[in-house]
């Protein structure tokens, strides 16, 4: 019998390739938006983070919205001469998750009702693409596709629930109109 050795020289083991580390995935916090780029931010900031802007929408009077091909969207008030987010708004390829669990472009509007309870409240407009799934006292807004081929309204609400998330909305808890005069500057945000 002949040993592995008198066969010749044996080849070095080869190690396996190294594992992909997967995609970062930001975590979104509810009245926040990231840990690192807060609501109140101003434009600047957001600007000094991800660099200009693939886009910038003008909502009328009332907003602008700076768009970027990453997946995210600030807005803050045209009136405010500090440029201060009031509003972030992710999308795919953007790659975020809440603190419960719900994963953008994965998890669906019934998801969110367990995770988040059923205090969550649809709304839309006229003609939308879109129904959001918004928990104004968390500060956070679902939104998923409408399904066109029934009517808009009424909402056909079990219909929406198995919808997967197309975007998550990140806002100040309760209500925040633009113009208002008590800017929300200091406030504690809520528990995820």
């Amino acid at each position: 019998m002949l040993s592995a050795s008198a066969c010749g020289p044996q080849p070095a083991p080869v190690a396996p390739p190294p594992t992909p580390e997967p995609p970062h995935v930001e975590t979104l916090h509810a009245g926040v938006g990231l840990s690192d780029l807060p609501l109140a931010a101003t434009r600047q900031a957001v600007v000094a983070r991800y660099g200009a802007p693939t886009k910038i929408v003008p909502h009328g009077s009332y907003s602008v919205e700076l768009v970027y091909e990453a997946g995210l969207s600030a807005f803050y008030c045209q009136a405010d001469p500090s440029e201060r987010v009031f509003v972030f708004s992710f999308k795919p390829p953007f790659r975020a998750r809440t603190p419960r669990g719900i994963v953008l472009g994965e998890s669906t509007a019934r998801d969110v009702r367990k995770a988040y309870g059923d205090s969550g409240e649809w709304s839309t407009s006229d003609k939308s693409k879109y129904w959001r799934l918004g928990y104004a006292a968390q500060g956070f807004g679902f939104v998923v596709e409408r399904d066109l081929s029934v009517p808009q309204f009424p909402l056909d609400e079990e219909r929406h629930l198995g919808r997967t998330i197309v975007a998550i909305e990140v806002t100040f808890p309760g209500t925040f109109q633009c113009g208002d005069t008590a800017f929300p500057e200091n406030y504690a945000p809520p528990a995820d």
